[in-house]
């Protein structure tokens, strides 16, 4: 299923260095969390389209996380 439409705001994706199926998407208007250093997380890319989301990524549950906590925490079922 093809993802269309346009998001209201780019995700910056981020990848966790320890376990690279745990991922952090966060709205590009939001303040980095600070628990996504460097060193433990690692940039992965953004997302300024829905067809540019990687498949596991719920673009919805994004949304909804990022207005409560600022990110969204998701695990990538594909590598």
């Amino acid at each position: 299923m093809k993802r269309q439409g346009r998001l209201s705001c780019p995700y910056l994706l981020f990848m966790s260095r320890q376990d690279t199926n745990l991922r952090c998407a966060i709205r590009q208007d939001q303040i980095v969390p600070g628990f996504l250093d460097g060193e433990t997380w690692l940039f992965s890319g953004v997302v300024a389209e829905p067809a540019q989301a990687p498949m596991d990524l719920n673009l919805k549950a994004a949304q909804a996380s990022a207005a409560i906590a600022g990110y969204h925490l998701f695990v990538a079922l594909q590598s």
